[in-house]
């Protein structure tokens, strides 16, 4: 592990709460090989399409997603994973009660805002 980095964090040493977009907000982790993020998006909040030279897995904890890779969508629940290679476009959006969800970024992201946003937001 990353010399700055504890291997396990306990109560009182959660990361930043960051807003990357409305409605959305989330906690990252960093270790010297991935980059692991909590997210919890408000009911229809969308995390607008993008990409990123990191391979993606999306495990889905609470509500309801519309993931959509390279145009094509995919509705995932709870329990339901989705892993995107790098490069791929994608995005998504919280169904309407909202949606908690993990994504795990392999190799270790250099900062939390490390994507490149296609489009409209």
């Amino acid at each position: 592990m990353a010399a700055d980095t504890p291997p396990v964090r306990g109560a009182g040493a959660e990361p930043e709460l960051e807003h990357p977009f409305p409605g959305i907000s989330r906690r990252t982790n960093h270790t010297e090989q991935a980059t692991v993020s909590s997210y919890s998006f408000e009911p229809a909040a969308r995390f607008p399409i993008h990409t990123h030279p990191e391979e993606q897995i999306t495990v889905v904890l609470e509500g309801t997603v519309v993931f959509e890779v390279e145009g094509e969508r995919h509705e995932l629940g709870p329990g339901e994973t989705y892993a995107v290679a790098a490069d791929l476009e994608h995005g998504l959006q919280a169904g309407p009660d909202g949606a908690r969800f993990l994504a795990v970024v392999v190799p270790r992201r250099s900062g939390s805002d490390a994507y490149e946003i296609k489009g409209e937001q």
